[in-house]
């Protein structure tokens, strides 16, 4: 299956890495933010991509990463038709294809 067929456009890669912070108290979830910083800044540069699921709520920004040009033009162009508003938004949003431009 090529890798523009589906939605998870990354599906020819070795690996996905998915880093999850739970530190019990604020001073922990610190220190162990800086650690998970420390360790994507390392792998960030062997990474393509991300997985849409996998981005956090400050991360949406990064949406275009989870998908190749035109997977997402195709996605955007899908949401257009069936939530031209814009209503279903709160998640790692594609926006629909008219509402880009």
């Amino acid at each position: 299956m090529g890798t523009d067929a589906t939605a998870f456009a990354y599906s020819d890669k070795q690996a996905v890495v998915l880093l999850v912070n739970s530190g019990s108290g604020s001073s922990e979830t610190r220190q162990s933010q800086v650690r998970m910083e420390h360790v994507w800044q390392a792998l960030r540069t062997y990474a393509d991509g991300a997985y849409a699921n996998y981005l956090a709520n400050e991360e949406v920004e990064r949406v275009h990463e989870a998908y190749p040009p035109t997977t997402y033009a195709r996605l955007a162009a899908l949401k257009r038709h069936y939530d031209p508003t814009n209503m279903f938004h709160l998640n790692t949003n594609i926006v629909p294809a008219t509402m880009e431009q």
